[in-house]
């Protein structure tokens, strides 16, 4: 930009003895006819490249060195850049020596133990500089060298490993080296997932897939087992459905048995949940329930089956005190865990689209955690079935749902089944608490669950529990402009992740808010734009939870 220019003008002129300050006069002097007369480059680029140029061999090749890692340097990866005696191959002895004189130049710039680039111009010009033959060779040494010395930073290095070897990997023949690298791509998606950064981990897992060449089913089975499944995940994550169903086809078409399926037809259902194919997500999980031994039998009388087996699962978990649920035995039967996670899949979608499915999956899973063992899933069960205890059960003891809903926040703890945390406080504080304490008490509960929710890559309930945090603020009389701003805050971070289904009881009390404020005609749709407003209003009408809290807070 124009002021780098003007200091890179002002230095190399300082350099070049045409500009001085004068101690006698205290003042800075200058030549302008020397200036005038100099051929000075007219703009920074070429300023820089011409101070560069000058710059004794080792320097510019070290300037050239940390150029491959970006605008910034941390010190563990330039101590793991001279470890040993590879740095003399490109033409640099004292990496350290070499950056202090950069600094002295001005180009760096020091910031604490690390370097970083005075601008980013510098180091684009300086990583111009690097033939093209040669910059995947410095990046294939600079990830090797940071990944053997991962000691020194064992957070970052994998981080800045991966992404070294992965713009050197065009260089790279040997089958082993190749699927070594992929298996770094994968260990590093793994970690950005679990810090909720699922679109680096997308990047990893399709650089991972990328390296494993021909015929990667048939010799690497395993591992394009991991990374296509994770890689469909991820993409589910973000909202990139296209993606994630190429993804998914590769497994679904190459898998050997249907425990090798299983984690993606988790996904496949929970997509089709987050794009409102409420029915093809019905038909897909149960089918594959029905495979791992858990049919749901079609009847005449749904109605009157399923109330029978609530009354079933009621009768059974009042038959049981608090520590017999909290010291019940492991389930270790697979197909039966698989059952149970497929099902806390389908409950959302059931929730929304076939209440009767939903009470049975849920009673279900409770009946199966008591016979057969529990589960991390057991513990959202308990929870749910907490909330059918307060909400649709014809005698609606709501002591014994709480009774039961506590219990399941300390299976929650017991099981270390943080994953699950944003369903299982979505359906006891929610549901359940609400009933038996004040609104606003649920409102931290519901923040923990939408940042769980969303560190766990668990999107549907994290959006759920933003949805919840805007009705409870609501209900709670907070000022209605600031429950506004929630609602306009969460709906944005809906449309990020494409998770509309969930969000559209929210447009009742969102039109509501604006009436009572007096700005009818200034409803702020965030995404609804193509939405049938007056249909969407009359199936909120429909809920008595939805019209009885706006006529509480009224």
């Amino acid at each position: 930009g124009n002021v780098l220019f003007t200091l890179q003008f002002l230095r190399s002129i300082c350099d070049e003895g045409l500009m001085r300050f004068s101690s006698e006069y205290n003042q800075w002097q200058w030549d302008t006819a020397m200036i005038m007369s100099k051929k000075i480059a007219d703009n920074a680029v070429e300023l820089i490249a011409h101070k560069i140029l000058l710059l004794p061999e080792q320097t510019q090749n070290a300037l050239k060195l940390i150029s491959c890692l970006g605008c910034h340097c941390e010190k563990f990866i330039l101590t793991s850049m001279s470890t040993g005696d590879g740095l003399a191959n490109f033409g640099c002895i004292d990496l350290f020596a070499s950056i202090e004189l950069n600094v002295k130049e001005g180009l760096v710039d020091r910031m604490g133990s690390d370097y970083r680039f005075a601008h980013d111009h510098i180091q684009q010009v300086a990583y111009s500089f690097i033939a093209e033959s040669e910059r995947g060779k410095m990046h294939l040494w600079i990830g090797n060298q940071v990944w053997t010395n991962k000691l020194l930073s064992s957070e970052k290095a994998l981080f800045i490993a991966v992404g070294q070897l992965n713009k050197g990997s065009i260089l790279i023949d040997e089958t082993h080296e190749r699927v070594r690298i992929a298996r770094l791509n994968l260990q590093a998606a793994e970690k950005s997932k679990s810090l909720a950064a699922f679109v680096p981990a997308a990047f990893y897992l399709h650089a991972g897939i990328s390296l494993l060449g021909k015929n990667p089913w048939t010799n690497y089975y395993d591992l394009c087992l991991q990374l296509y499944g994770s890689c469909a995940e991820a993409n589910f994550c973000i909202g990139n459905f296209d993606v994630m169903e190429g993804q998914l086809k590769e497994v679904f078409s190459n898998a050997r048995c249907l425990d090798d399926e299983l984690e993606s037809f988790f996904i496949f259902v929970s997509a089709l949940i987050a794009q409102n194919k409420m029915q093809e997500a019905l038909e897909v999980g149960l089918l594959v329930s029905a495979q791992l031994g858990e049919p749901f039998l079609m009847h005449s009388n749904m109605r009157s089956i399923i109330m029978v087996e609530f009354a079933k699962t009621k009768k059974m978990i009042e038959g049981k005190l608090d520590d017999e649920f909290l010291t019940m035995k492991n389930m270790n039967d697979n197909h039966k865990i698989a059952a149970m996670h497929l099902m806390y899949g389908l409950s959302l979608g059931c929730f929304f689209v076939r209440r009767d499915v939903f009470v049975w999956l849920i009673s279900k899973m409770v009946q199966i955690s008591i016979s057969d063992g529990i589960c991390k899933e057991s513990a959202f069960a308990f929870a749910t079935f907490s909330a059918l205890m307060a909400t649709v059960d014809v005698i609606l003891d709501v002591n014994s749902a709480s009774r039961i809903g506590k219990l399941s926040l300390r299976l929650l703890q017991i099981l270390q089944a943080e994953e699950y945390t944003a369903g299982i406080y979505c359906a006891v504080f929610f549901f359940t608490q609400t009933r038996v304490d004040h609104f606003c008490k649920s409102l931290e509960p519901m923040n923990h669950a939408y940042n769980v929710g969303l560190r766990f890559g668990e999107i549907h309930y994290a959006i759920a529990a933003a949805r919840n945090i805007c009705i409870l603020s609501f209900q709670s009389g907070e000022n209605l402009m600031t429950v506004l701003e929630k609602i306009k805050y969460y709906g944005v971070k809906v449309k990020e992740h494409k998770q509309e289904i969930f969000w559209r009881l929210i447009i009742p009390y969102e039109k509501a808010i604006h009436h009572l404020t007096g700005q009818p005609n200034e409803l702020d749709k965030v995404f609804w734009d193509s939405a049938d407003e007056e249909q969407l209003l009359k199936h909120a009408m429909k809920s008595n939870m939805v019209l009885r809290r706006i006529i509480n807070y009224l």
